[in-house]
């Protein structure tokens, strides 16, 4: 299957949903970066599409990839009965990434490596990396995805020095509401604060876990590798207009620019309802 059949089944379907002049199901159910993300994975594994800093991520003798995996965290939260979940230093349970490229597997439906490469993206269109999550003030998306990274590398007993390929891509578009994406989305921001940002969140994690070893044990490991994987991982901003199709291969680029209108059209609503 070409992505020419994959987005035109896409249009197929908002055709027989949508084509009797109603729109019964919004449009954003068929183009958003998580439909984008999807078509773009498997265009990079097919060698439909390319782009110069993501060649390597279907280069390995073993490579799946995902969308909307599950990944573990290094701060888990400690249970009611033994401490009031009351200060914005608690855990969390799990976090949602777009995408994940690599050696992967499931096990308990989160996501682990068997080593050689990992990569996670996060994909935007007309949307900010988030700067906080519910209980971390100043714990941002670009922070949390690289902890995240570094995660799944603990829980699948492997070392940093296991792999040959270590990313975390944001990609979004080249401009948002006339801004630059790398600064609409904070990602230049974020990049820049990335170790204190971090740190800051493992600091604060721990005491909040008041001591208790074994819930801190996943931010301790964090906090001791932070530096080598940082140094390991590529931390990066794509953009979609930049992904090179292949044989004239249009239907990616259209089906990026109907995302992206839509997304734009969205937007604009939600400032006029505002």
């Amino acid at each position: 299957m070409a992505i020419a059949d994959i987005v035109n089944n896409i249009y197929s379907i908002e055709g027989k949903f949508n084509g009797l002049g109603s729109e019964c199901v919004r449009r954003t159910f068929f183009y958003n970066e998580d439909w984008l993300l999807k078509i773009l994975l498997y265009g990079l594994e097919t060698k439909e599409l390319t782009h110069p800093k993501l060649k390597r991520l279907f280069s390995f003798p073993r490579v799946d990839w995902v969308s909307e995996g599950m990944l573990y965290t290094a701060f888990k939260p400690i249970p009611k009965s033994e401490k009031p979940l009351s200060d914005s230093k608690r855990g969390e349970r799990y976090t949602d990434a777009d995408g994940v490229v690599g050696d992967i597997y499931y096990d308990d439906n989160f996501l682990k490596t068997n080593g050689t490469s990992l990569c996670i993206i996060e994909a935007k269109l007309g949307s900010t990396l988030g700067s906080k999550t519910k209980n971390a003030p100043g714990y941002n998306q670009l922070a949390r995805t690289v902890a995240c990274l570094g995660s799944i590398i603990k829980y699948s007993d492997k070392e940093l020095k296991d792999f040959d390929f270590l990313a975390v891509y944001v990609i979004a578009p080249e401009k948002i509401s006339g801004k630059p994406g790398q600064e609409y989305t904070g990602f230049d921001k974020y990049l820049k604060s990335l170790d204190k940002t971090i740190r800051a969140r493992i600091d604060g994690f721990k005491s909040y876990a008041n001591g208790n070893l074994q819930t801190q044990a996943d931010a301790l490991w964090l906090e001791a590798n932070l530096d080598e994987l940082l140094r390991r991982a590529y931390i990066d901003y794509i953009t979609w207009e930049d992904i090179e199709v292949q044989s004239n291969n249009v239907d990616f680029t259209m089906y990026f620019k109907e995302c992206a209108d839509v997304a734009r059209i969205k937007k604009e609503s939600k400032n006029e309802s505002g």
